[in-house]
């Protein structure tokens, strides 16, 4: 669980960021 590293953002920012990170590794 990353709830710990995470604590400050909502599971809405958490889904965004995944998705925002994934599509970065993916471009470059």
């Amino acid at each position: 669980q990353d709830s710990g590293v995470w604590g400050g953002l909502s599971e809405d920012e958490r889904r965004s960021l995944k998705r925002r990170n994934a599509r970065a590794r993916r471009a470059s």
